[in-house]
């Protein structure tokens, strides 16, 4: 899909990101509602350490735009990949879609056999999710726009909250109950 349905603030505000985005090895990719934000896996650091760690998760970071009211929306789209084998054959794979705010963060160090012939350090990786969501959030910011919770970030605070709520009855209910008995 082409940014062509994107025009004005919502064109700014991707044409920035999508720059930002390139630096960071990160691609921007428009959708119907806005744009996406993900790791480029056609550049050779990724595509290279994908293959050798056997990554079995993408995080993408999906952007739905309000132009007139320069507010957006960032929902956080994470796919596991889990593969079954026995003995070296495939027989399946499974695929989990979660949806919702993601905060992720891991540094992977490889040790073996250095170039000067010594055991120690010979690759290291981080990754964190902060990283795509800055690249959008830090533009936005710059150009005026605001960001507003999705419905799941909403969905998951108002759960959190009844939840919390019903734990403190229920400690309260326990306290009370017994001195009522006596």
């Amino acid at each position: 899909m082409s940014s062509q349905h994107l025009s004005g603030p919502a064109l700014e505000l991707y044409t920035r990101v999508q720059a930002a985005a390139a630096n960071g090895h990160y691609t921007a990719t428009p959708t119907a509602d806005g744009f996406e934000v993900s790791i480029d896996l056609r550049v050779p650091q990724w595509s290279s350490l994908l293959l050798q760690r056997r990554v079995k998760r993408v995080l993408t970071h999906r952007v739905s735009l309000d132009p007139p009211n320069r507010r957006l929306t960032i929902t956080d789209v994470l796919r596991e990949v889990q593969w079954t084998s026995v003995g070296g054959v495939v027989l399946g794979r499974s695929i989990k879609v979660d949806h919702g705010r993601v905060w992720h963060k891991s540094k992977t160090v490889t040790i073996g056999k250095r170039d000067d012939g010594r055991l120690g350090v010979v690759d290291q990786d981080t990754f964190s999710s902060e990283v795509g969501r800055r690249l959008i959030t830090d533009a936005a910011r710059a150009l005026g726009w605001t960001q507003r919770a999705g419905w799941q970030a909403k969905a998951g605070l108002i759960a959190g909250l009844v939840g919390g709520v019903g734990a403190l009855v229920a400690v309260l209910l326990a306290l009370i109950i017994p001195a009522l008995t006596d």
